[in-house]
């Protein structure tokens, strides 16, 4: 007696869902050769010409890597290259040669210690110029308060030099008697009251 559909749809999902992925190299050639034509941490291998197809034909099956671990290979090499000068203090006359032999005997090419990705050096850049921006927004700020002191304290000035004006009249008539027995006092006790006044806007 045959199967049921419901059997057969079953056992249909579960030989779909074990079959192992295969590796398509038309897919392969497609993320190696967007990577090289646009990821700007390859354009050192831009420069150098180099081709998907020595990528995916050569490279790749001799050492076994995934296009993903291919690019961050490259990536790598690029960092050695050139920020860690090794291309110029090797020297380095072929690099394809130089990457492929490490690659052919690692599987792999390592990461650079010290090795930061160009995303890596944005983020950087951007946490560089926020801090920037924020010491200077401190530095403003600092600078316009103490315009505002020496503002105000000139304006107190001119009021303690004329004890008949009604600000200074108004000022002093805050003060208590003890502070008004002990003249030593009274140029602090006022500029506070002043100041108060000032920060209050309650002064014309």
């Amino acid at each position: 007696q045959g199967r049921s559909k419901g059997e057969a749809s079953y056992n249909s999902s579960s030989s779909f869902l074990n079959k192992k992925p295969t590796t398509d190299k038309n897919d392969v050639f497609r993320k190696i050769s967007e990577a090289l034509q646009k990821d700007p941490e390859l354009g050192y291998w831009r420069q150098k010409e180099l081709k998907p197809k020595q990528v995916v034909n050569e490279w790749m099956p001799k050492s076994g890597m995934s296009a993903a671990e291919m690019i961050e290979s490259l990536k790598h090499c690029r960092f050695e290259m050139v920020d860690l000068g090794v291309e110029e203090s090797k020297p380095v006359e072929n690099v394809f040669n130089y990457f492929f032999r490490v690659i052919e005997k690692t599987g792999y090419y390592p990461k650079p210690k010290g090795y930061k990705s160009f995303e890596e050096k944005r983020i950087e850049r951007e946490q560089e110029r926020a801090k920037q921006l924020r010491e200077e927004a401190e530095r403003l700020e600092a600078a316009r308060n103490e315009r505002l002191e020496a503002e105000t304290k000139i304006e107190f000035e001119k009021m303690m030099q004329d004890p008949e004006s009604e600000l200074y009249k108004t000022c002093y008539a805050e003060l208590n008697q003890y502070q008004k027995r002990n003249k030593s006092m009274i140029s602090e006790a006022m500029w506070r009251i002043f100041k108060k006044k000032w920060e209050n806007d309650e002064i014309a």
